[in-house]
């Protein structure tokens, strides 16, 4: 979470700690292997889901999404079997530090929004694909379950950034009123966006 964020999502991060007077810095163990178990469990469990649909109408998905849900689909079930123990485990001790804290924040991607076309971008340097790792950050929570709410921080200059904040199971009602304060400081907001009036062709 300190060393997959670009620079926009940083001063995201901080933005809305200091609005929340944030003082405790945290660490959950093992992320990084969640998110390798989170790759083998969520496409697994979704191609189960859509199972029936990938054999009748396979050409109804999008092909990247596709592809992971059918190689969900012939995943080793030792792997699947030692993602699940490892899940329960990352859960308990995820847990542990969220019992201890009425929310956590990170990052919700390692990025501000981009171009829905876009196939890389840079990271730290480095050029890696956007849609696989754009999740890389939600994944480690996501596939355990623990309630999760993304707000957008605006940053001038920048397209919008998500902004996890994360609280221990039943406790949704936290993090409803932690974003609610974010909107009404102005640090966290979600603008709609105006159509653009063009003249009909002659």
């Amino acid at each position: 979470f300190e060393q997959n964020i670009g620079p926009q999502t940083r001063a995201a991060v901080d933005a809305v700690g200091a609005a929340l007077g944030a003082t405790a810095m945290v660490t959950f163990a093992e992320s990084e292997l969640a998110r390798a178990a989170a790759f083998l469990l969520s496409p697994a469990e979704g191609a189960q889901l859509h199972r029936a649909n990938l054999t009748c109408r396979a050409q109804d998905f999008d092909p990247v999404i596709r592809d992971r849900l059918l190689a969900g689909l012939i995943t080793p079930a030792a792997w699947l079997l030692q993602a699940q123990r490892f899940r329960r485990w990352y859960f308990e001790q995820v847990l542990r530090v969220l019992q201890a804290h009425d929310v956590v924040i990170a990052g919700a991607t390692p990025w501000p929004a981009f171009r829905i076309d876009a196939e890389t971008i840079k990271l730290n340097g480095q050029t890696i694909a956007a849609g696989p790792n754009t999740g890389m950050l939600t994944q480690p929570f996501s596939f355990i379950g623990v309630p999760v709410l993304v707000v957008p921080v605006l940053l001038p200059g920048s397209m919008p950034v998500g902004v996890q904040l994360i609280a221990a199971p039943w406790r949704e009602e936290a993090l409803f009123r932690v974003a609610a304060r974010l909107e009404s400081i102005g640090v966290a907001a979600a603008p709609v966006a105006t159509a653009i009036a063009t003249k009909a062709p002659c």
